[in-house]
């Protein structure tokens, strides 16, 4: 049993179908057993439908329902088209993010191209009132030497050696 042959058999009990349908509809089903059981059960439920279906009245007049879900409607359709104000720190990460990650990629370029990259092995020297420091760093084996002098002692053993060399 199809479902067209289903449809065509409660057309047939809702007497929707011509003559000629109808008739051979009837034939089909007299001839069948399943087909006249489903009639049978279809009968039963359009009875049960027709006798016990509830009356239901609504409390407005039918002008003023509709009226109460058209300007609905157009309350929804005003509150969607109205423009929504947006916090200012919603709009400042709106461009902040974007542009914060142009100048990470621009900071990165500059400091992959730069030509002037310090070599791989420095020294550098830095003095205060009474201390002075000589900082070698190796870049290739990692290591940084810090020498720190009493600046009254090198200047006394840089005298010592001046006064050695004019003796000699």
């Amino acid at each position: 049993m199809n479902n067209e042959l289903e449809l065509k058999i409660q057309s047939w009990l809702d007497g929707e179908l011509s003559a000629a349908e109808a008739k051979q509809v009837a034939a089909q089903v007299t001839a069948d057993t399943a087909l006249s059981g489903l009639a049978t059960e279809l009968r039963q439920t359009k009875s049960a439908l027709v006798g016990n279906e509830m009356d239901l009245k609504v409390p407005e007049t039918r002008e003023f329902y509709w009226s109460k879900i058209a300007r609905q409607i157009e309350h929804e359709e005003r509150k969607s088209a109205a423009p929504v104000s947006v916090p200012f720190m919603v709009q400042f990460r709106k461009f902040f993010i974007p542009l914060a990650g142009v100048a990470a990629v621009v900071a990165v370029g500059l400091l992959t191209l730069n030509p002037s990259v310090p070599s791989l092995s420095s020294d550098s020297n830095a003095s205060s009132g009474e201390m002075e420091t000589v900082t070698y760093r190796d870049q290739e084996s990692g290591m940084t030497v810090v020498w720190l002098k009493d600046r009254e002692e090198s200047q006394a053993s840089t005298a010592d050696d001046t006064s050695k060399v004019e003796t000699q």
